[in-house]
């Protein structure tokens, strides 16, 4: 038996248990029976790794630990010894058997052969439907229920048959997702699991996506011929995808982009933007003053941002600010605004005109988007800020509709980038201490002004409707219904090809919240949670359809729903086949472990914290989470960027893995850009990585789809004889169709997009019409004559 190992796994129960140790006033330091009993029971089914022998008994030894003075525990005691709590307790123990399996498949470079070391006494696998064909030559099959069972034997025979056709597991995925501590049908205790796995061959060169749900039956006790105590595995449902060929990208890995400074935790950010004139887009890291300028053909040189760099600033956004139609730099730093006037050719060579009008209020400034929104032809300013939980003890209050964070701000345009707070005046006073992610100024109601979207965390998405005068309403009742959740970032596209734009709201989804669900735990943040705000808040992504009169929240795109927890997200017509497909990228922290922080925010954290500061829990939290880091486990982590395939928009289809996009890395920004010109969108990555080292890389991933769709482009820039050009909105018209780009900020996550639109047209030979439309009423269109190449869109002189 491997010690080294053993030992490891018995840290990961060991600190598991160290936390409600924690939270317990023992008398003389002494443990319950039922703490006993959990901990030897995680001892045992944690025991699942590369040596699946016999597991002998280990005797640990648990001090508890004093608690920070001033912290009463006397009701979290109370909620942990409750009945429902300790059934999550249970739930976890169990689930580690699956997590345990999950980190030999990571560090093995014999995938498979770790699945051929499990036991059970039999599993119920129903029967494949015929193949379904979708876009791309993707093969589709729905399992269908059979009562036909395997045994151990069949299973291992399976596995070599895989192994001998030349099929490699390259990852997969895992999620506890219910949990019974007594189902009637089996006399036994049950655990609903997802999974998902990935494989591939080389020769002839084919993919698969297998994902479902499985409930695992397992003994009541120990069984000592049977490992982990796993008696039957059921799959309840599956869906197999397979496509031969390459992926259409190709994975590059560009450059470690992390901040000079190793000490400096910076949150990064991505724009893509022309800076130069020559219409090639840039790649702009800004907050580490990086520009990788676009040489064409895919090539990039790499150069300095700002000739006079601030020490540190939070965001920075890049627009026409000055009003003289050449793209200026906007940074906001703790001390205020920082703009840096451009000079057309890619350089901001002067020091930063600065300004604070904040009166010392800006504590971690996260969010800018700019627009018109008073129709005097210059860009205003919404300004949003982050407050992180945890820090200084305090944690948010409601957690489904927190208010209690730093201010954000309006800030009028005086018409030369000198800004004026008028936040109070335009009606925008009473909820602007959320906890912000993300915000678009965007005109969602068609009436040709600019109104408000907000994603913040610990609560969702806000509406402002603009009244054309800069004023705003607040319609989140009428446009958001049940608007709820973990607020990441935000997207806007016309999925379904309404000519109206819709929203999607990326939001956390959490396995555990869902799991305590079918435990039937109501308990949450000191009080009972009646209304189920736990489950509104871990539902996901929400998506709110265009109409009329503004947005209207949709209950389908159940496929986009649930993505783990997401950040930065992309529209991008990979195929030109003329509707929006969306790339979403994933992940928070991975650790060493799967095993995950995750049940300990729900079950503890809510519960003891609160809008106020106070350094004892501050303390508190520092050591625990320090404990679960040193034990290698993860928090919100071990996920795969999805990729969305959009039919038509009337089906999605997550395909990243079949296209070569399913990244394991944590990520944070993404945007789509044709970076070598050739008319297919490409993808920007960035990362945010903790495990094994902690790094920032910038991934590219080129298009190389083989298609003969047609496709069209046009190149925008700033002019003296137009309005700016944010918050505007271009349209193409062709074969009765009518396909929507807005011009906007904010959108993805710390993300910016270029001024080159891109469309594709499928079969279609011949555009009627472009219309670039501006908030104010200006109108340019012309009918371009050719297709497969960008257009450059001029002025008409007014």
């Amino acid at each position: 038996m491997d010690l080294k190992r053993q030992k490891s796994k018995i840290s990961i129960s060991r600190f598991l248990f160290d936390v409600l140790c924690h939270l317990r006033r023992m008398k003389s330091g002494s443990f319950l029976a039922q703490d006993v009993g959990l901990l030897c029971l995680a001892l045992l089914v944690s025991g699942c790794g590369d040596n699946l022998e016999k597991i002998e008994s280990v005797n640990v030894s648990l001090a508890p630990q004093k608690a920070p003075e001033g912290i009463d525990f006397e009701s979290q005691r109370e909620i942990l010894e409750s009945a429902s709590l300790a059934g999550e307790m249970l739930a976890e123990s169990y689930g580690q058997w699956m997590e345990a399996i999950w980190d030999d498949v990571k560090a093995s470079k014999d995938k498979l052969g770790v699945f051929s070391k499990l036991e059970f006494i039999s599993m119920q696998w129903g029967q494949w439907s015929d193949q379904r064909r979708i876009d791309h030559d993707i093969g589709l099959h729905d399992l269908q229920p059979s009562s036909k069972k395997w045994m151990l034997d069949e299973w291992r025979s399976w596995l070599e048959e895989i192994k001998s056709a030349g099929i490699e597991l390259e990852q997969m995925q895992w999620r506890h997702v219910g949990f019974m501590a007594h189902d009637d049908r089996y006399s036994s205790p049950v655990s609903e699991f997802t999974f998902e796995f990935h494989a591939k061959r080389g020769e002839p060169a084919t993919r698969w996506i297998l994902r479902g749900g499985m409930d695992v039956i397992w003994y009541s006790g120990r069984k000592s011929n049977v490992f982990a105590g796993v008696k039957h595995i059921e799959v309840t449902e599956a869906t197999l995808l397979q496509r031969d060929g390459p992926p259409p990208f190709e994975h590059v890995v560009a450059a470690d982009v992390s901040p000079a400074d190793q000490d400096l935790v910076l949150e990064p950010n991505l724009q893509v933007l022309d800076l130069d004139g020559d219409f090639e887009p840039e790649i702009i890291l800004s907050r580490i003053n990086r520009v990788f300028w676009n040489q064409g053909s895919g090539r990039f040189r790499t150069g300095s941002l700002l000739e006079f760099p601030l020490a540190q600033f939070h965001q920075g956004i890049v627009a026409d600010f000055s009003g003289n139609a050449l793209l200026d730099f906007l940074a906001v730093t703790t001390e205020g605004l920082a703009l840096y006037e451009g000079d057309g050719k890619g350089a901001f060579a002067k020091a930063p005109r600065r300004q604070d009008l904040f009166n010392g209020q800006l504590i971690n400034p996260f969010v800018l988007t700019s627009g018109d929104i008073d129709g005097d032809s210059d860009l205003d300013v919404w300004l949003g800020q982050y407050k992180v939980p945890y820090e200084n003890g305090q944690m948010p209050a409601p957690f489904f509709d927190a208010n209690d964070g730093h201010p954000a701000f309006l800030l009028l345009n005086e018409g030369n980038g000198t800004f004026s707070d008028a936040t109070i005046e335009a009606g925008l006073e009473s909820k602007r201490f959320r906890r912000t992610y993300s915000a678009s100024l965007v005109d969602l109601d068609h009436d040709l002004d600019l109104d408000l979207a907000v994603v913040s965390d610990f609560s969702g998405v806000d509406f402002y409707r603009n009244d054309g005068s800069g004023h705003f309403e607040d319609v989140t009742s009428d446009w958001g219904g049940n608007r709820y959740g973990f607020g990441m970032a935000h997207l806007l596209g016309d999925w379904n090809l309404d000519q109206r734009l819709d929203l999607l709201m990326i939001g956390m989804h959490s396995a555990a919240a869902e799991r305590m669900a079918t435990l039937g735990i109501r308990t949450l943040a000191n009080a009972t949670d009646p209304s189920g705000m736990r489950q509104a808040m871990s539902y996901g992504n929400r998506v709110f359809w265009g109409n009329e009169n503004g947005v209207q929240q949709v209950a389908g795109l159940n496929p986009m729903r649930q993505t783990g927890w997401s950040w930065g997200a992309a529209n991008i017509d990979f195929d030109l086949d003329g509707d929006q497909d969306v790339y979403i990228v994933n992940g928070h922290i991975t650790g060493a472990r799967t095993y995950d922080y995750e049940s300990e925010f729900w079950r503890e954290d809510l519960s003891i914290g609160n809008s106020r500061e106070d350094s004892g829990l501050s303390e508190y939290f520092e050591s625990k989470q320090l404990r679960y880091q040193q034990a290698g486990a993860s928090y919100g982590g071990n996920e795969r960027n999805q990729f969305f395939l959009n039919l038509n928009g009337k089906e999605w289809v997550e395909v990243a893995y079949l296209f070569g996009l399913a990244m394991p890395e944590d990520c944070r920004n993404v945007v789509a850009a044709d970076f070598d010109g050739n008319g297919l969108p490409d993808l920007a990555v960035t990362t945010f990585e903790l495990w094994p080292d902690e790094r920032q890389v910038m991934h590219l991933f080129p298009n190389f789809h083989q298609t003969k769709n047609h496709w069209i482009g046009f190149k925008l820039r700033e002019s003296r004889d137009w309005p700016p050009l944010m918050g505007a909105q271009l349209q193409i018209k062709y074969q009765n169709k009518t396909l929507t780009r807005p011009i906007i900020t904010g959108d993805g996550y710390r993300s910016q997009s270029p001024y080159r639109f891109h469309f594709g047209i499928g079969q279609t030979d011949q555009i009627d019409e472009m219309i670039l439309q501006w908030p104010d009423g200006t109108r340019h269109s012309f009918s371009p004559e050719n297709i497969d190449r960008y257009h450059l869109v001029e002025p008409v002189r007014r």
